[in-house]
């Protein structure tokens, strides 16, 4: 992960007089691409039903854990191409979304679905 996140970010750095791009925007655009990437140990940890381990695994955690991982990724890359205070709060939310507490889980649940439903409303039919 250290070769594409700032300060060393050297794959970014590397890549920038090949595509003639300003380093360090490339680099902060290569650390929102790897934001995932350290969502998921995250996710791991708090939900060890992801890991398909025998002693801790349970179909209902499992299910649980796949919808609010998905939700986390939804809302942190919505945060992202988001602007203003929508941003921080999507970023928050979804970060809220993989912790073990289920209240806060399930405020980002309805967010993300939210989310899913305006972006449906948005989006022009041919």
């Amino acid at each position: 992960m250290s070769s594409v996140t700032p300060p060393v970010a050297l794959a970014a750095f590397a890549a920038a007089p090949i595509a003639k791009a300003n380093p360090l925007a490339l680099s902060v655009t290569a650390l929102r691409l790897a934001t995932i990437g350290f969502l998921i140990p995250f996710a791991f940890v708090y939900q060890p039903s992801l890991l398909l381990i025998v002693d801790s695994f349970s179909i209902v955690g499992l299910v649980i854990a796949l919808l609010t991982t998905s939700a986390a990724i939804v809302l942190i890359a919505s945060g992202f191409a988001s602007k203003g205070w929508l941003r921080l709060l999507l970023v928050i939310v979804g970060i809220g979304t993989i912790l073990p507490f289920w209240w806060i889980q399930s405020v980002g649940g309805i967010t993300a679905l939210l989310l899913l439903i305006k972006a449906r409303k948005e989006k022009p039919r041919n």
